[in-house]
């Protein structure tokens, strides 16, 4: 289908893909029919022919669905009425023609993430499950609801687009790392945080951003955007929101987050809250507030940010040549990203651009791994916990918002969950540095959980195998110095480097220079 291929079906100039392939940021819609000034309430649908009906609410993309809109609308109508005007924008996507219990159960999580009086509707996606396929299902103009994600569903007008051109980030062959240390040929490391703010956060918050912009531009009732965040979600939130000239407002846990990810909303001006609390507690802080003001959500919990965010595993399978992986390991704290990673997968095979997906994992850190205990309990017994002091800072994360999305997205593509100690991610990051690459703590976290899983078999040496890289290294420079120094309490540094302390003579010099030269010689 080569209609599908984002470079070949749009200008680059026009839109990034994490925009053109969301059915969200604009006045224009699936289909045609002008929209009704109705309430939400009243709302009103066109026929199709068949059984086929487009539901068409105001501000919502039109759904297709499988007989009388009674059906899906009953089931949505009391959050939304509850916790959004009816003349905001909300987003609403069923890709396919039928509502089966897949549909069902994506608008169970939505009210149970909705519940908590947030002034947004989870997007529901739905998972066809006819044998013959979704593009044999519908009629033509149905086909929009699918191809429009690549061709139509972007801004009329294209300065509503807030973009720093993020994505396309590098997928790279880590041939030594992986042969030497793991005995895998073909391991790779997908670079989300080569990116303008040096975060995989700007696929979503380029999606979100210029939502808001056209909201506002529409004289709707948004004076700012906040967010809580222990990193990256603050730098993205107040570069792209100063670009677009928009108040942005960051709670962050006061002494968390490292210096270069705290400077970052600083320098761009966004009205900072340092709180002497930890990540969830600023969560809970943020829901308050926004009861009382008119402040919009930028956190994950937002799905506007997870249509952005699921284009990296679209441009995984893009780089692959659409050969789909073995397994994709993401870090995970809040848990937006595992179920944006699951969405992009499944929207391709949907498609028929690919015909499966790949197993996921989720790599949490051991002292704030909520989603691992729950995942060893069996899906049986889920609890928050008090995330401890974590090197990888940005997923120290105790209770997070998006753990259905998170256990949704691991059932369906027969995920698993592993954690990382301190020590582990670190050895893990240290290693990987020996042989070239130059990694976040968070990558420490998931090539620590690619070990466990080597070394017990589960994923085989000649497993493809995608490991998520989030943030920018130089954003940790600080923890490295503390490896390498042996600096690190109760941590050995096993593959620590520090530098050799020598007087300022030749002979000393050299004797060092020869002892090291003697310990690399190759071994006959």
């Amino acid at each position: 289908m080569p209609a599908l291929h984002v470079a070949a079906s749009v200008p680059t100039t026009v839109a990034p893909l994490s925009l053109l392939l969301s059915p969200l940021s604009s006045g224009s819609h699936i289909f045609s029919a002008p929209q009704p000034s109705s309430p939400l309430v009243n709302a009103s649908s066109i026929s199709l022919g068949g059984n086929l009906t487009v539901v068409d609410l105001p501000g919502i993309t039109r759904v297709p669905v499988h007989g009388e809109p009674e059906n899906i609308y009953v089931q949505i109508k009391d959050i939304i009425m509850e916790y959004i005007r009816p003349e905001e924008s909300i987003i609403l996507n069923v890709l396919s023609a039928i509502v089966d219990f897949t549909t069902c159960e994506s608008i169970r999580m939505s009210q149970s993430v909705d519940k908590t009086g947030l002034r947004t509707l989870a997007v529901v996606t739905k998972a066809d499950k006819s044998p013959e396929g979704l593009l044999e299902k519908v009629t033509a103009d149905d086909v929009n609801i699918g191809l429009g994600y690549v061709r139509e569903a972007f801004p009329n007008d294209s300065d509503d687009i807030v973009s720093a051109f993020e994505g396309n980030s590098n997928l790279f062959w880590v041939e030594r790392f992986g042969k030497q240390f793991l005995g895998m040929n073909d391991l790779w490391v997908k670079h989300c945080g080569i990116s303008h703010i040096g975060s995989f956060k700007d696929l979503g918050m380029t999606v979100l951003v210029s939502q808001v912009n056209r909201l506002r531009k529409m004289n709707r009732p948004v004076v700012g955007v906040g967010c809580a965040s222990i990193g990256d979600t603050s730098t993205a939130l107040s570069a792209y929101y100063a670009s677009a000239g928009i108040p942005s407002i960051v709670f962050l846990p006061a002494n968390r987050i490292s210096i270069a990810q705290l400077v970052q909303p600083i320098a761009n001006g966004a009205f900072v809250l340092s709180i002497d609390t930890d990540f969830d507690g600023c969560m809970q802080l943020i829901r308050e507030v926004m009861a009382e003001l008119p402040i919009y959500l930028a956190n994950s919990l937002n799905s506007l940010r997870l249509e952005g965010q699921k284009t990296a595993a679209i441009e995984i399978l893009q780089q692959f040549d659409w050969q789909v992986p073995d397994w994709v390991i993401v870090p995970g704290g809040n848990l937006g990203n595992i179920y944006a990673f699951y969405k992009g997968f499944h929207i391709c095979k949907e498609l028929g651009l690919v015909d499966k997906i790949p197993r996921l994992v989720c790599a949490q850190a051991a002292n704030a791994n909520p989603l691992y205990l729950y995942f060893k309990s069996g899906w049986k017994d889920f609890k928050a916990v008090k995330a401890n002091t974590t090197f990888a800072s940005a997923i120290q994360t105790g209770d997070p918002v998006s753990i259905d999305r998170a256990v949704y997205a691991l059932k369906n593509s027969n995920g698993i969950v592993e954690e990382a100690t301190e020590e582990e991610l670190m050895d893990a990051m240290a290693q990987a540095d020996s042989t070239g690459m130059f990694i976040c703590p968070y990558t420490g976290v998931a090539l620590t959980v690619l070990f466990k899983l080597r070394n017990s078999g589960v994923i085989k040496p000649t497993d493809r195998t995608v490991v998520v890289s989030t943030a920018h290294r130089l954003k940790f420079t600080q923890s490295k110095i503390d490896y390498h120094s042996k600096d690190i309490k109760e941590m050995a540094c096993r593959y620590a480097n520090p530098p050799v302390q020598v007087k300022a003579d030749f002979g000393s010099v050299m004797d060092v220079l020869k002892k090291y030269l003697l310990s690399k010689a190759p071994k006959h």
